[in-house]
Parts: structure tokens; sequence; C-alpha cells
């Protein structure tokens, strides 16, 4: 179908951990996808996982945060979890096969979501950027729009589609 689209943008986003369980497993799959894809596409965007949380928060992390803050008085602290390496390789393979196919870019917007100290940035204030584990909420969302709308500007310019995009 892609071929016959012919696409000006195609984004590749994907839960990486969760498709590969050793480092270097998954650059294979990468580069065999990106050969059908480049190809055909005007650009194609690789965007990395944002970090997940290491505690289970299949619940609202902001219940979780909340019942922290009774017994302890401080925000808690989040780390990545152990996938952590498996996503640092995923985003390693995309960098290295912008080498080879020239319309790929990497987007990052997994950095907005991490610590100097390697802890996780789930909050602002009164703004928290994930739902649960691994899933932004609306305003994690919000932190990362201006990237996906450079993006999607960069692959339509010149393009007729650009003044909307622009809205």
């Amino acid at each position: 179908m892609v071929r016959e689209w012919h696409p000006e943008a195609v984004f590749v986003i994907d839960r990486w951990d969760l498709r590969f369980s050793t480092p270097g497993s998954f650059d294979g799959e990468l580069r065999s996808l990106l050969k059908e894809v480049a190809p055909v596409a005007g650009r194609v965007f690789f965007v990395s996982q944002v970090p997940v949380i290491r505690e289970d928060t299949e619940s609202n992390l902001r219940e979780l945060v909340t019942w922290h803050m009774k017994h302890r008085k401080d925000l808690p602290l989040f780390y990545p979890d152990s996938a952590e390496p498996l996503r640092k390789q995923a985003v390693a393979a995309a960098e290295s096969e912008t080498k080879s196919f020239s319309n790929l870019s990497v987007l990052r917007p997994d950095l907005l979501f991490y610590k100097d100290d390697g802890t996780i940035r789930y909050e602002s204030g009164q703004a928290f950027f994930y739902a649960d584990s691994n899933h932004l909420s609306e305003m994690g969302a919000e932190e990362v729009r201006s990237q996906f709308r450079n993006a999607i500007a960069q692959a339509v310019s010149g393009s007729s589609r650009q003044a909307d995009i622009a809205r």
C-alpha cells in the first residue's frame, strides 16, 4: 500500500522495547522495514519511545503520586524500567541508519522526559505528563507537539498542505 501511496511522510512509532529481547536483534528488522518504506516515502521519521516508569502504574499515575505525598510529603522519584537499554538500542540503531537512508530522521521525544539525575520527568507543578507507566497524558503529548509539527512541516515544505499544518 505504501508503494502505491508514496506518502510525503511516514512516522515509525512503536513500543520498541517489546519488539526485541536483546540488544542488536532489532537492527536487522529496522533495516528491513526501512528498505521497504524509505524508497517510496518523502521523509521517514523514527520516533523514540518515551521512558517507561519502573513501578507498575497501570492505574492513574496522579493517584500513586498523591498517595505517596500523603505518606512522605514529597514527590516520588521514578526510574526507567529494566527495558531501558532496549529502548536506547532502538534509538542507536535508527540513528545509525540515517547514514544509509538520507530521508530518515530520528525524533527524540524521550529526551524531554529525563531529569539530569536519570529519573523520569513525569510532572511539572500541577501538570502530569504521564497517565500511567508508559502512556503520556494530554499534557505530556503537548510537551512533544512541536517536534511533530516541525517534522510534518519539514516533510511537506513547498507543498500546498503546508499552510494547513502551520495552524
